[in-house]
């Protein structure tokens, strides 16, 4: 059976090409239907050998892979219509895929997916943001620019106008002056409706990121900002790491308001507040990495 990687490659050859429907690609989504996922001790027993560095390491390596390419289409998925075709969109996950494999700790009691989606995510992001414009923001300012993006286009629909900065910012929480600072760090002031050329029905809109969306960074500071991240998380409680979650938009498809996440939760959002302040707390102690503590501060 061919690798993740080289039936990634083998798709890629062909991705400007092939649309989401063609047969290529549907022949990679059958195949890989076809792997059978790894149980919980399967996975820790396939990544502790592929971590010994013995010799069927690399064929360990390869089975962790082939069992989480289903996860790459599913997180590819949601970033379609954002500048990339879904092929191209799934190799990038598939490279994000890889690396999370070589970086793994089975010995810290991670699930090997969790901690995956964070690298097939910025893999992907990573192509996107290349794709559509060269930004250069710190990761934590990045994030809440593009949650003023996500905000501004959801108001944008229900408003039927543009939301001024001071909506954003009473939606988001945030004073207005920061919506105007971290505004104009992306240098895009035109409109969302506004075409992105004279033959496209596509909108600036339709290529907002979601809040979810991490800037490109360097190699050092992605992967500091990862592995830290997830260690930190480790040490909250099951609701504090879920709260956490939902309020960053960390494996999930949106940042949730405290209402949102009190209705889950059936707690007031000022309980909901108080459990995101002391998982907050919890992580700036747990972490040594800086980029991590602004991050969190942000």
């Amino acid at each position: 059976m061919d690798t993740g990687a080289h039936m990634a490659r083998s798709q890629t050859r062909s991705s400007a090409k092939s649309g989401q429907g063609s047969p290529l690609l549907n022949r990679y989504l059958k195949r890989m239907g076809q792997i059978p996922l790894l149980s919980r001790e399967d996975e820790v027993e396939v990544a502790r050998r592929a971590a010994d560095g013995g010799p069927d390491a690399e064929l360990a390596k390869q089975a962790l892979i082939n069992a989480n390419l289903r996860l790459v289409v599913s997180i590819a998925k949601q970033y379609t219509y954002r500048g990339l075709p879904l092929p191209d969109l799934i190799q990038e996950g598939n490279l994000g895929l890889m690396k999370a494999v070589e970086k793994f700790d089975w010995t810290r009691g991670f699930k090997f997916s969790t901690y995956a989606s964070w690298w097939i995510r910025q893999s992907i992001i990573r192509a996107i943001e290349s794709q559509i414009r060269t930004i250069r923001i710190p990761i934590y300012k990045l994030e809440l620019v593009n949650q003023i993006h996500y905000v501004q286009k959801v108001l944008y629909r229900q408003l039927g106008r543009e939301p001024s900065h001071t909506e954003i910012a009473e939606r988001l929480e945030v004073e207005p002056a920061k919506i105007d600072e971290l505004m104009q760090l992306t240098r895009e002031p035109m409109s969302l409706d506004s075409p992105v050329s004279d033959d496209s029905d596509s909108t600036v809109g339709d290529f907002i990121e979601s809040p979810d969306a991490v800037a490109p960074g360097t190699e050092h500071d992605v992967a500091t900002l990862t592995d830290e991240l997830c260690h930190a998380l480790a040490t909250l409680t099951p609701r504090e790491e879920t709260v956490v979650r939902m309020r960053y938009g960390l494996g999930e498809p949106m940042n949730y308001s405290l209402e949102e996440i009190g209705s889950r939760f059936r707690l007031t959002r000022e309980r909901i507040r108080q459990i995101e302040l002391k998982a907050i707390r919890k992580l700036r102690l747990a972490s040594r990495c800086q980029d991590l503590g602004a991050y969190m501060a942000s």
